[in-house]
């Protein structure tokens, strides 16, 4: 439902940045950042919305590790998918690749 929806626009990327300033470079704490993040909106929003709407969400999070080096960080719950659009390898337009499972 919109109620849902509306908040987790307003709210998950504010719990991910929260969640991540807690830990490491580490993909085991940044994973772990992220799935606390999923999980404090969902249960935050249980009090903030007044429906019995839910809500899917995908995240994706680029950290530069260094000048040479950038982690993408793909994460999704319900039934949303998170598809990247690369290149054709024969150069005839794109195809997409899943990155996440739902």
């Amino acid at each position: 439902g919109r109620g849902a929806v509306d908040y987790v626009e307003r709210m998950l990327h504010r719990d991910l940045v929260r969640e991540l300033r807690k830990v490491s470079d580490s993909d085991d704490d940044v994973t772990q950042a992220i799935h606390r993040a999923f999980r404090s909106t969902d249960a935050s929003m249980v009090h903030a919305v007044r429906d019995d709407s839910g809500s899917t969400a995908v995240v994706a999070l680029l950290r530069t590790v260094d000048a040479s080096l950038r982690k993408l960080y793909v994460a999704n719950c319900g039934d949303a998918r998170a598809v990247l659009a690369l290149e054709s390898p024969l150069g005839y337009g794109l195809i997409a690749k899943r990155i996440s499972y739902d």
